[in-house]
């Protein structure tokens, strides 16, 4: 151990040469700061200058020459014992020597920070781990800002301590050095460069809001210790700036008169009065946003129309600019918008015929580019829809046994019944097309010199059972077009004529069952076709044309358009575009 003894005191002196004796602080002068950035030897302790002049057990002052001299002896002494003494004895001595061990990792490790946090208005409490080394005489506390370097604020025992010095409102950076004796001088651990900070003012009401209505709502916050009142802000949106909007002693603000829809920011801060001052709390930044909805719309009893359409209608809803109306088929799946309208009602033109078709709606508020929607009857209102009918469109045909009957396609049909009757008869289903896609078919079985009438009806299959759509009842009509007789020239001596020779044309046309009447037209050589008569249906001439005294050499055609008279009007078949012709 004497050997120990002197190997130790060799390496303090040469130590005391390379790095600055790292002794304790006087805490009594609090204006001491750290160094900033100082080197790895520099940092075991404060600045130089103030470890230097406030060492509580400071070595005896040496000269320069009386250092080197003694750091020689000390060497050569040194160097003679080792090289006398490489035992393995003394190898084990001085690997177990824990005062060297234990200042090494002491000087090179730093307290663990927990925390710092504002405990009131004007403390802050700093928190650290117990040092992980050994236990400690105490620690070192030092504080800064933002506009100051480190400086020592206490010295205490404990793991914990109070800073009451502190200022409202400003924000304060701590860090903390153990203490501990070491062969009677006290030495610094190293320390968290980074430190712990916090803000010197209780942390920032925490907000919740609930809507009262379209246009109020409650701001509600916790309960801040030691405050007197608190301040309600709202954010100007053109500005970004916080406005103080109410000052409350409770806990909850009433907010009314808010526009619907319109997006408000609010922040709430807690006060303190000290002597005259208003010491304030932290306060949220972000804020908490409230934005108030309509009122949710009561639905009323929808009704379907005759062409397969749903009418739908609500109550007015409380600040609401417009409607947003929804829909789901057979109450299966969620709803799907289908219409915005500012009304209170809603023609539903795409409802699925044959299904159950319920409905819901929303309420939209609307302040500038601010959009809020309102709650909905999640229930909805439901009708069973029939099918809506089919729109005919007019017949085609190339003749009696091709006439193309057309219609427009119904939403949610499965197919089609076409149904046909000549006049004065009964419907009869003619064929069944099974395509809800297809809006055409071709009917074949027409026989000629007849008035047909056609009309369709969707129809679609669910649950086992065939829902039939509504149906044109007047249908829309194919005349055949008459056919016409030849066309006979006679020539005579008329007495009405002074003995002259009269000449007279002869046509006809055979009849079209089911006809109203005709029309007659005629053309002379390449001339346009003029209708020259009309016969109706129950004419006893009715199929005869007969023109008289006629003039010689002219080539006369003529041609028949069969009608029908519908709900007070004409509906034309077609006619013989080569007519029947002969020349006088």
């Amino acid at each position: 151990m004497k050997k120990m003894g002197k190997w130790l005191l060799s390496f303090m002196v040469a130590v005391s040469l390379t790095m600055p004796v790292l002794a304790d602080v006087n805490v009594q002068s609090t204006g001491t700061e750290f160094a900033s950035e100082i080197g790895a030897a520099e940092l075991q302790a404060d600045t130089e200058q103030a470890i230097e002049s406030q060492t509580e057990a400071e070595p005896e002052s040496q000269t320069e020459e009386q250092t080197e001299k003694q750091t020689e002896e000390q060497t050569e002494k040194q160097t003679e014992e080792q090289t006398e003494e490489q035992t393995e004895e003394q190898t084990e001595e001085q690997t177990e020597d824990p005062v060297d061990v234990e200042l090494d990792d002491y000087l090179n490790t730093s307290v663990v920070l927990q925390n710092a946090s504002s405990i009131g208005f004007d403390r802050v409490q700093i928190q650290w781990q117990p040092f992980s080394l050994l236990e400690v005489e105490g620690y070192r506390i030092y504080r800064k800002t933002a506009n100051s370097k480190w400086a020592v604020l206490a010295d205490v025992t404990d793991t914990s301590y109070i800073d009451t010095t502190v200022e409202n409102g400003q924000k304060y950076t701590y860090t903390v050095r153990a203490i501990q004796t070491f062969e009677g001088i006290r030495y610094l651990s190293q320390y968290d460069r980074n430190g712990v900070g916090c803000t010197a003012a209780p942390a920032a009401p925490v907000m919740n809001s609930q809507l009262n209505g379209y246009s109020c709502a409650v701001l509600t916050w916790n309960i801040v210790e030691d405050a007197d009142f608190y301040r309600v802000y709202v954010k100007d949106t053109a500005s970004g700036k916080w406005k103080n909007t109410a000052k409350v002693i409770g806990t909850s603000c009433q907010l009314t008169s808010l526009v619907c829809g319109r997006k408000y920011t609010y922040t709430v801060r807690a006060y303190q009065r000290v002597n005259g001052r208003e010491l304030a709390s932290d306060y949220n930044a972000q804020g908490i946003q409230i934005q108030t909805v309509p009122d949710t719309p009561v639905l009323n009893i929808p009704s379907a129309n005759k062409d397969g359409s749903v009418k739908v209608s609500w109550q007015a809803a409380a600040g609401a600019a417009e409607y947003r109306v929804y829909r789901k088929i057979d109450a299966q799946g969620s709803f799907k918008l289908i219409g915005i309208t500012k009304n209170t009602d809603y023609t539903d033109k795409t409802a699925q015929g044959g299904r159950k078709n319920t409905y819901t709606v929303k309420a939209t508020a609307i302040s500038g580019q601010d959009r809020s929607y309102s709650d909905y009857d999640h229930k909805g209102v439901s009708i069973n829809v029939k099918l809506g009918a089919p729109k005919l469109k007019n017949i085609s045909a190339s003749g009696y046994n091709k006439i193309t009957v057309g219609w427009t396609s119904v939403d949610g049909a499965d197919g089609y019944n076409i149904y046909r009757k000549e006049a004065g008869g009964s419907w009869n289903r003619i064929v069944q097309v099974k395509d809800g896609q297809k809006t055409s078919y071709i009917d074949k079985t027409a026989k000629s010199s007849k008035v047909y009438i056609y009309t369709v009806r969707a129809y679609c299959q669910a649950d086992g059972q065939t829902s039939l759509s509504d149906y044109n009842r007047t249908g829309v009509y194919w005349i055949d077009t008459p056919k016409m007789k030849s066309t006979q020239v006679y020539s005579e001596m008329s007495e009405r004529y002074h003995g002259q020779v009269e000449i007279t044309t002869m046509s006809g046309w055979y009849e079209v069952d089911g006809a109203d009447g005709y029309y007659v037209y005629r053309k002379i050589g390449n001339g346009k076709w003029q209708k020259i008569d009309e016969v109706l249906s129950t004419n006893s001439v009715v199929g005869l044309i007969m023109e008289r005294n006629l003039p010689s050499g002219q080539t006369y055609t003529y041609t028949v358009r069969a009608y029908c008279k519908v709900n007070g009007k004409i509906i034309l078949g077609g006619y013989d575009s080569k007519g029947s012709s002969a020349t006088t």
